[in-house]
């Protein structure tokens, strides 16, 4: 059965599923009940509503908590910044794009890339 029939037939509606959690440990173990569905997008979908759900609170993910830390952003921002944090490092750290980097000279790896070179 596809994801989309059994919240149908089980909640009603994603509002549905959201308000019938006590809390948020309770919301996440619910989406984890869908077929398919794991901790990794669990966390991808609850990290989005943050702000949005109440109970929509996940921890923030490992790699927003090493790209915050290897920038220097306070670890009490890392929440409010994980889509951009983790999107910093899908699309330049861990392609080595230092370069190329929108910190500019305030990346890291930027400043040790140009700082070897001759």
């Amino acid at each position: 059965m596809g994801i989309a029939k059994t919240l149908k037939e089980k909640y009603g509606s994603l509002k549905n599923l959201h308000a019938q959690s006590k809390n948020p440990s309770e919301l996440e173990k619910r989406l984890m009940e869908f077929r398919g569905v794991g901790p990794v997008g669990v966390n991808i979908f609850l990290r989005e509503l943050r702000g949005v759900w109440e109970k929509a609170k996940p921890s923030p993910c490992s790699i927003a908590v090493k790209t915050a830390k290897k920038i220097g952003l306070s670890p009490k921002h890392v929440e409010e910044y994980e889509s951009r944090l983790v999107r910093l490092y899908l699309e330049y750290c861990k392609k080595h794009k230092s370069s190329q980097c929108p910190l500019g000279n305030n990346c890291p790896d930027r400043s040790i890339y140009f700082s070897n070179k001759p």
